[in-house]
């Protein structure tokens, strides 16, 4: 078995793709306290790791911005992609209903969490690919980026991966307020982007919607 090797599909209905997180060896499907209350047993594949960390990876899509929106979601179903949010909601599902925005969550949920911060900070260029491959699935003609208003490092580097100028955030009433709004039409995906560190605003975007 190596590392991102498919353990088990999801049965019809609202599932996910199981894969392997490191390589060895399955040594048993068997009951295994669940990781949430009421901590009842559930079938879990039982693994032996090898130490070695070997991967099989997916083969990618070339031009995905080009690909028929079904076969990106049926890819994402495919890499067993879920929310992290606690829900674990199949990513696949949320792409598979056509809508006129999308909306990527920056903002962090607890005072002292900054994940999406870091990653906005290191890996902008990729959030923004993924935003233009998911925006395709669903034929959104506008993303909105959401950030919390302190985090204005992280803006800047959401700007320059959708091509736009880097400015600092405007400053508004409450939390923030919206800072720009442009066209970019890099990569094939003509969206309009909206940069907002305000959640009322955001509230007010998908209620227009």
């Amino acid at each position: 078995m190596l590392a991102g090797e498919l353990l088990a599909r999801a049965p019809e209905g609202l599932g996910a793709a199981v894969h392997a997180p490191t390589s060895g060896r399955v040594l048993a499907i068997a009951p295994r306290p669940a990781p949430q209350p009421p901590f009842a047993e559930e079938p879990c594949v039982v693994l032996a790791p090898d130490g070695r960390d070997r991967w099989r990876k997916l083969p990618p899509i070339p031009r995905p911005l080009e690909a028929p929106a079904e076969r990106i979601v049926e890819r994402i179903a495919e890499a067993g992609i879920v929310g992290l949010g606690g829900a674990v909601f199949p990513t696949s599902e949320k792409l598979a209903v056509p809508r006129e925005l999308l909306i990527v969550n920056g903002a962090e949920c607890e005072p002292y969490i900054a994940c999406d911060d870091a990653l906005l900070r290191a890996r902008a260029h990729s959030v923004i690919q993924g935003a233009r491959i998911a925006a395709h699935a669903v034929g959104a003609n506008r993303v909105m980026i959401a950030v919390e208003d302190h985090m204005a490092q992280a803006l800047r580097g959401a700007r320059q991966g959708a091509g736009q100028r880097a400015r600092p955030a405007a400053r508004g009433r409450g939390r923030g307020s919206p800072s720009a709004s442009a066209r970019a039409s890099r990569a094939g995906c003509p969206c309009r982007w909206s940069w907002s560190g305000s959640r009322a605003a955001i509230r007010r975007e998908a209620s227009a919607s």
